[in-house]
């Protein structure tokens, strides 16, 4: 198969099929789109998309034309139970997020209501698909449904969260969802606390909800300009928000070819030497900025910035003492 993950793949299946005459495309376009994979390869994809799991549908409909060409046909009328129902978390946002204006309509308990500004209630900062077997995937398994439908029909819900006072009574707490994030290994859902305003934009890790209870009261999704989340995570280093700093670091030997083929952090590289190149680049948490830049550890030397500078310095000097 080509270079890209069986997700990709079949999105990208998806959405051509979405826009093909009659939903319909021909076996040969499938498997090209699917990227030529072996005979083997091919007939496990295709039994996937064409076979029921449970409750959820077949995302594709096998049939035969006329002269008897194998053809396929999406299964449109039950798009929203596919999504709903996989275990893949990027295949659900990425579906929602690519797909979603292709349909004009979404039925939220029984109610039509238009799936209008689907990229801002659905967002990544990454892309890693969770392993079934962790806390993240039980805990979106559980609330995912009730969130998509808050997200997709403007609904006010109320959550009991599990912070870090166990001793503290979980509470239930009316929130308005704006945005489902996908950060690393975790979704997080962004919203308004209590009351509309940015003063009161709050981040939920999802696998910490609890407790959903779905609402009936609406509320007036905010426009572009009140809320974007592509600008609001822009020169984010992760999914914790807050001033922007600038650093400066050189990185050296093999990472010096690794980084370099990669995006990270709005990194510019300002200099380059035979021996190593010299970034700069925007971030807001130094923790997690710490983070990306252990990955490199031993090829990384901070130029600027004191503060970073010290508290890279502190964390090498730990790991030192604990593996001594």
């Amino acid at each position: 198969m080509k270079d890209y993950t069986k997700t990709d793949a079949c999105l990208l299946l998806i959405q051509t099929i979405c826009k093909a005459p009659r939903l319909t495309l021909t076996d040969k376009t499938v498997r090209e789109i699917l990227g030529d994979p072996s005979k083997a390869q091919y007939h496990k994809l295709i039994n996937e998309l064409t076979t029921d799991v449970g409750d959820r549908k077949a995302i594709l409909l096998k049939q035969k034309d006329s002269e008897g060409n194998i053809q396929f046909q999406l299964n449109h009328c039950d798009w929203v139970n596919f999504i709903e129902g996989t275990q893949e978390i990027h295949f659900i946002l990425k579906s929602y997020k690519e797909m979603g204006h292709l349909f004009p309509k979404i039925d939220v308990d029984g109610v039509s209501v238009h799936a209008k500004n689907i990229d801002r209630r659905f967002h990544y900062l990454s892309q890693v698909k969770v392993k079934d077997s962790t806390e993240s995937v039980a805990g979106v398994q559980t609330h995912l449904e009730s969130l998509i439908k808050a997200l997709v029909g403007n609904r006010r819900i109320f959550i009991k969260y599990k912070d870090n006072d166990k001793n503290k009574e979980k509470t239930a707490t009316e929130i308005f969802p704006l945005t489902l994030v996908q950060y690393r290994d975790d979704l997080y859902l962004v919203a308004y606390k209590t009351e509309m305003g940015v003063e009161n934009l709050r981040h939920y890790k999802v696998s910490r909800i609890l407790e959903i209870i779905e609402s009936k009261s609406g509320f007036k999704y905010p426009n572009e300009a009140k809320w974007n989340p592509k600008e609001y995570f822009k020169n984010n280093s992760g999914i914790f928000v807050g001033n922007e700093k600038k650093a400066v670091f050189r990185i050296y030997n093999e990472s010096k070819k690794i980084l370099s083929e990669k995006s990270f952090f709005n990194s510019t590289i300002i200099n380059q030497m035979k021996d190593y190149d010299e970034y700069q680049c925007v971030y807001s948490n130094v923790e997690e900025f710490m983070g990306f830049l252990f990955i490199y550890g031993q090829d990384v030397e901070i130029v600027g910035d004191a503060v970073l500078k010290k508290a890279f310095r502190e964390k090498a000097e730990k790991i030192l003492l604990r593996n001594k």
